[in-house]
């Protein structure tokens, strides 16, 4: 409780005419005084029941439409007060927004006598996340006092980014569910851990059929699985600048962000551990071990994520500190040490490298993808599902990140977003656009092909629906 300037001014008169009394004489002065500090004191102990009264009766809510809101919608948020009646009282209510929301005041006024009141804003979310209201405050005042504390319900409001309304998961303009990919193995059931390859018998389901293989050999052949429900599931999603193109909203980390949340939940549903791990050119950029459900850590990373620069700090030679001449140590540099060695060492393995031809590392500038690829799946002490999410940009990058993947005894999942459906303009000439689409077409059947590897388109479906007309219009054309 604090006095009001008018109390102030009534407190220091009651001095005055105290010293006025002592130094005049003057009972009548000393009268008035006592006078004084009654009044301001029945007044303080009238007030301070009226703000007891509204603190322990009043009732003050906070309500928004809805629990999930999209960045920068506008929303009403009403405010209800009812209190008891406080007769020389005035009480203000005022809304706790939250920081990261854009609004006028949101406040209710009761004079004296008033018990009831609504008030209304409309509030625009420009920030994505999930955001706190604080509790309202009420102000009350008599005029030489005032009082204020929180009072009323302070809700939840989760705002998430715009995302994409027509999502095209599938493969040569074919769609998939969107949970494809994400085994639905409960306990008790075979599971989706391939074991071992047969010939095809009768009583077979068809669904455990292998047709890369059947196709391969002439003969129908049959995968057998065993029970492995638990099976890791390790995200990787590309987040580097080259995912920023499309229209905001609709850009292509937005598709694959929304991939990824579906896999993601789909996993931890079945209590299988989901790991996330967010990559851009700078390399990975955020890590969130294997846990299984809820994975409100993992959500809340997706939805904050956005396309970084690609432009790397260069390194200061002055500020770099050598610990020695580097080491090199890949396959070919061992081999060559092997061939050439003289020790005992050496003479004991040379046979085993005798005649065979090592595999040279592509030598390109993006590794960041298929380098956090390595370091998380090598670790991995279970076989996972390696989900990899990215474009077409970087053949190179994603076929090591595949490569990397598989090497380590590991499923792969790939969700590729065609770089031509996103580019501005990119679908202005529909015959070019077709082309680029049939490339892209192509280098993703390559990887589907790989055992253990399937490998899907991701992106808008009235762009794809677009460009594969063309593919109609020249059949058509060639027909005529």
């Amino acid at each position: 409780m604090r006095p009001t300037v008018r109390a102030l001014e009534v407190g220091g008169l009651a001095l005055v005419l105290v010293g006025a009394a002592i130094v005049f004489a003057q009972p009548l002065a000393l009268f008035g005084a006592v006078l004084l500090g009654g009044w301001l004191l029945a007044h303080q102990y009238s007030f301070v029941q009226a703000c007891s009264t509204v603190a322990d009766a009043g009732v003050v809510t906070q309500e928004t439409p809805r629990g999930t809101v999209h960045t920068d919608t506008t929303t009403p948020v009403t405010l209800t007060v009812s209190i008891p009646t406080v007769r020389d009282a005035t009480v203000t209510v005022s809304g706790g927004l939250p920081v990261g929301a854009t609004a006028d005041s949101l406040e209710c006024h009761l004079p004296p006598g008033t018990t009831e009141a609504n008030g209304m804003a409309e509030v625009t979310w420009p920030i994505a996340g999930r955001h706190q209201f604080e509790r309202p405050t009420v102000h009350v005042t008599d005029g030489l006092f005032e009082q204020t504390f929180p009072l009323g319900s302070a809700p939840r409001i989760t705002v998430e980014p715009r995302t994409p309304q027509r999502i095209h998961v599938g493969a040569g303009g074919d769609q998939v569910p969107m949970g494809h990919g994400v085994h639905g193995a409960r306990r008790g059931d075979a599971g989706l851990l391939p074991v071992d390859l047969r010939e095809y018998l009768p009583g077979d389901s068809l669904s455990n059929v292998d047709w890369k293989a059947t196709a391969r050999l002439a003969t129908p052949y049959v995968r057998t699985y065993q029970s492995e429900t638990d099976r890791p599931t390790l995200v990787f999603i590309d987040h580097s600048s080259s995912m920023g193109r499309g229209p905001d909203g609709e850009t292509q980390l937005d598709y694959l962000r929304e991939v990824a949340l579906a896999t993601a939940e789909s996993a931890a549903r079945l209590e299988d551990p989901v790991g996330l791990y967010t990559v851009s050119e700078q390399g990975l950029t955020a890590s969130i071990p294997p846990s299984t459900w809820p994975i409100h850590d993992h959500r809340k990373q997706l939805l904050t994520l956005e396309p970084l620069p690609g432009n790397r700090e260069p390194t200061d030679p002055s500020t770099t500190i050598t610990l020695g001449p580097a080491i090199d140590r890949t396959p070919a540099r061992a081999a060559q040490l092997l061939t050439d060695g003289s020790d005992a060492f050496a003479a004991t393995l040379r046979p085993f490298y005798t005649n065979r031809a090592v595999e040279k590392e592509p030598d390109d500038g993006h590794a960041a993808l298929p380098s956090a690829v390595r370091s998380v799946v090598h670790t991995s002490q279970q076989q996972a599902l390696v989900v990899v999410l990215t474009d077409d940009t970087d053949p190179k990058g994603v076929r090591r990140s595949v490569r990397t993947a598989r090497d380590g005894g590991h499923d792969v999942l790939l969700f590729l977003t065609p770089t031509v459906l996103f580019e501005p303009g990119g679908l202005t000439d529909l015959e070019a656009a077709y082309d680029r689409y049939l490339d892209f077409e192509r280098f993703r059947k390559e990887l589907d092909r790989l055992d253990g590897v399937t490998a899907l388109e991701v992106g808008p479906r009235d762009r794809i629906t677009s460009v594969l007309a063309t593919a109609s219009r020249r059949r058509g054309g060639a027909s005529a």
